[in-house]
């Protein structure tokens, strides 16, 4: 028997049961803005469920028991979302009971474990490959990226040739509706799914998921249509039809220089990095550059070993850039050999452990600003949280989603679903968690609709002038 894989998790679970909460909103009184979504075509199983009613009893008394033993942030979600495992109980149990498929089984299991506003606390399960095993997935575009500005929906990028340049679209469009609903009222019910800790970060999120559009490949693309706020032209209606998005991965790392400033825009620390690639950009950086622009917005992590590969090319001695905590479950010793001998105090966490950075050359020894974002997650966090307690960067932008993890799986019993439990709890030198607060900058820069329209990106500006003065320049 084929099988597919539905690789769905906690981030892309649907709203809690009941009536879903209004969207968070920004300071200031509009829309607010949480490691990967699925696809946005993942069909549902539609297999009827096989666990009687006992068996799935035993499955959540089986989960309640993991996350109370293993979870690492169970009491900082009890403080600031209120979750109470007799309440999660209470309201999910008669949905539980009543199901009568894996579609509807999967989808509250998602429900339950987005009530703790975590995006590593994941779901996933395998089911049969249905009609055809393995769903064929498409991906389509219409030229355009989008970001909440100013509690604003706005396009900040534009293809070339694309269907919206050909429709005229430019940055700094306000984007009114889409598909005839009011833009936030479009993007609600995905915020509200949502599992990140900082609501932020699902509005930015949403916004970056209007395009591109995932179909599986018997759907047919249906036009995008949008309402849109031209500054000089106003309100008109746009028809986008889709286009087949050819696949073009993006380098991890990208160097380039302006002059003797060098910009470094780290877009991943995924696995798949080579280990000689950022000591051959740093080698660049210390023969050529007098500054350093290190970009790290829209970085979803990865490897922290990666990720303090930039800050070794930064200092001259060993420096601590945070520390963990274990919770010291037996099911967290038997995952990982290297916390078997860790000692667990009375709270069943175990001591903090600093995780400490060695230098590496090259060396730059120049000044370098950090630029970050809401986009800036879990390693990059790390890293954005040592650069910032070394004093090795001045940190611009916006601060970030706040989340740590590392992980472990269990097994459901007799669903075989497997839930990943966020097992440490990582905080910065100070002691500060970095789960649900995230890391400030020095300097808070956002981004506003003016600038766009102007092709300015105030972060990065702000960032190069801060460098010029350091090096006296005006």
């Amino acid at each position: 028997m084929k099988v597919a894989l539905v690789a769905v998790t906690a981030a892309v679970a649907l709203a809690a049961c009941g009536p879903a909460p209004a969207p968070p909103r920004r300071p200031g009184g509009g829309p607010v803005s949480q490691p990967a979504s699925a696809p946005a075509s993942q069909r549902a199983d539609h297999t009827p469920l096989p666990l009687t009613v006992a068996e799935r009893r035993e499955e959540l008394k089986f989960l309640r028991r993991a996350i109370e033993e293993t979870y690492a942030h169970f009491e900082l979600k009890r403080r600031q979302w209120g979750v109470d495992w007799d309440d999660l109980e209470k309201r999910y149990w008669p949905h539980f009971e009543k199901a009568e498929t894996f579609e509807l089984y999967d989808s509250l299991m998602l429900r339950l474990l987005a009530e703790f506003h975590d995006s590593h606390l994941a779901y996933r399960r395998e089911k049969s490959g249905g009609r055809a095993g393995r769903h064929v997935h498409v991906s389509y575009t219409v030229g355009l990226r989008t970001e909440w500005v100013e509690n604003q929906l706005i396009i900040t990028e534009v293809e070339p040739g694309s269907s919206a340049a050909r429709a005229g679209l430019k940055p700094g469009d306000r984007i009114l509706a889409v598909r005839g609903q009011a833009a936030a009222s479009y993007f609600a019910r995905g915020v509200n799914r949502r599992a990140w800790s900082r609501p932020e970060a699902a509005w930015h999120d949403e916004a970056q998921l209007l395009t591109p559009i995932v179909l599986e490949a018997e759907d047919e693309p249906a036009p995008l249509r949008l309402s849109i706020e031209d500054p000089v032209a106003g309100m008109r209606a746009v028809l986008l039809p889709l286009v087949k998005r050819e696949p073009s991965p993006r380098p991890a790392f990208e160097l380039k220089f302006e002059g003797d400033i060098a910009i470094l825009r780290l877009r991943t620390f995924d696995a798949g990095n080579s280990p000689d690639e950022m000591p051959e950009h740093f080698k660049q950086i210390a023969a050529r550059a007098k500054g350093l622009v290190l970009d790290l917005r829209g970085n979803r992590g990865g490897i922290d070993r990666i990720a303090h590969g930039a800050l070794q090319h930064l200092i001259d001695r060993q420096a601590t850039v945070a520390s963990y905590r274990v919770r010291l479950s037996q099911r967290a010793r038997d995952a990982r050999a290297q916390w078997r001998k860790l000692k667990a105090l009375p709270d069943g966490f175990s001591e903090p452990v600093p995780v400490t950075v060695e230098p590496k050359g090259p060396r730059f020894a120049g000044p370098v600003v950090a630029l970050v974002d809401l986009g800036c997650r879990s390693s990059c966090e790390t890293l954005a949280a040592g650069l910032k307690a070394t004093g090795r960067a001045t940190l611009v932008g916006e601060r970030t989603a706040g989340t740590s993890g590392a992980p472990i799986r269990v097994r459901l019993p007799h669903s075989g679903a497997r839930v990943g439990i966020p097992t440490w709890s990582m905080m910065t030198p100070e002691g500060r968690p970095i789960e649900g607060l995230g890391i400030s900058p020095h300097e808070e820069v956002p981004l506003t609709r003016a600038a766009v329209r102007a092709g300015i990106d105030p972060p990065r500006a702000r960032g190069l002038a801060i460098l010029k003065g350091k090096l006296g320049r005006k």
